[in-house]
């Protein structure tokens, strides 16, 4: 694939189309978070060096839309942008989000779950997974 620029330009051609198309902000937000989770981050920093135009026309509509769904979500809580790539920062906004809250034993209970996952360097990363 690394020679082929057509192959490229369709495969993110492919992923845009997924991670745009459905009218859900949860879906499309999952959806980008999952190919994302799978490594397309370090692709598209890889093919951001790249000079292909066709490529970095998918690149763009895939970051403007990445872009807008961040600020829709963010609009979702009162202009509260939080940065959700980081571990402090997500935890601390959803413990404050179910503090005092009938869901606030939910997140402990998934919290003692992760906490008993062994401390083990290829095993811990594959439950998280």
């Amino acid at each position: 694939m690394k020679n082929n620029e057509n192959l490229r330009v369709a495969c993110l051609t492919l992923i845009n189309a997924i991670v745009s198309t459905p009218e859900d902000l949860d879906f499309r937000i999952h959806l980008r978070t999952e190919f994302v989770r799978q490594g397309l981050v370090d692709v598209i920093e890889a093919l951001d060096e790249e000079d292909g135009e066709d490529l970095q026309v998918q690149l763009k509509v895939f970051k403007d839309y990445q872009d807008g769904d961040v600020e829709e979500f963010a609009q979702r809580f009162d202009n509260i942008c939080i940065e959700i790539d980081d571990a402090n920062a997500c935890f601390d906004h959803l413990k404050k989000a179910v503090l005092n809250t009938p869901a606030e034993p939910y997140l402990l209970s998934i919290l003692q779950h992760l906490a008993c996952i062994r401390t083990d360097s290829l095993v811990r990363p594959a439950y998280y997974k």
